[in-house]
């Protein structure tokens, strides 16, 4: 198990919202609404929704004594290198843990959506099959922390929104921001053209998401 007395993403060193510098996305023949381009990405996400949904508030996933002594030094600087052999190796013996967490709620796949790339994080959702929805001490997700990488990478976004429920890219962390707050405003239009083009498959997975479903008869109920 690695000791951690702070978070690696503690106030102190955590990047902000609106700090990040992205890779510019480019498609070929495309058109972009020029006002859907202008819009805070935050707010053309909620219009994919049927119902009003501005997003809500996350909660820490936690973690039991096992997931925190499988958080080792092996497996992590495997997934900071980017070694899937040797992480595919680690899986085969049949002794790691890949939903592993150190004592933030920092889990393995966390560290690969902000360290790793994109087959690295493939590995552990499609061969490991780690539990994409857990969320850090910090309420944060893995789309945070994908949104929290120095350079943007569509690829690594395009991937993440096939296997997270929708509902999760409006979720808040702990300081009450999406992960699409953690993108520079003057990169905005680049995400907002991002999720335009895939409005139809977001929308197509909102409609069969059961996170949805269980908020709109929590909503139907209040009413």
């Amino acid at each position: 198990m690695i000791q951690t007395a702070h978070s690696s993403r503690s106030s102190s060193t955590m990047v902000l919202p609106n700090q990040h510098v992205h890779q510019p996305l480019h498609e070929e023949n495309s058109q972009p609404d020029r006002h859907v381009l202008e819009r805070n990405p935050n707010e053309l996400v909620e219009t994919f929704f049927p119902k009003k949904f501005g997003g809500m508030q996350s909660k820490p996933s936690g973690y039991d004594n096992d997931k925190l002594n499988s958080y080792n030094h092996q497996v992590v600087n495997a997934i900071r290198d980017s070694n899937v052999t040797q992480l595919r190796q680690l899986l085969q013996e049949g002794h790691q843990c890949f939903d592993a967490c150190n004592q933030n709620s920092e889990y393995l796949i966390h560290l690969a959506c902000r360290r790793s790339d994109l087959a690295t994080i493939q590995f552990l959702v499609q061969e490991a099959h780690v539990n994409v929805h857990v969320r850090d001490g910090m309420g944060r997700t893995i789309l945070h922390d994908a949104c929290w990488r120095p350079q943007w990478e569509p690829e690594i976004l395009a991937f993440l929104i096939q296997v997270l429920d929708p509902m999760f890219l409006l979720l808040r962390d702990g300081r009450g921001h999406s992960a699409f707050d953690y993108v520079r405003r003057h990169d905005w239009p680049i995400l907002t053209h991002f999720l335009q083009e895939r409005q139809g498959f977001i929308t197509q997975r909102i409609g069969a998401s059961p996170l949805w479903k269980k908020y709109c008869r929590a909503i139907c109920r209040s009413e």
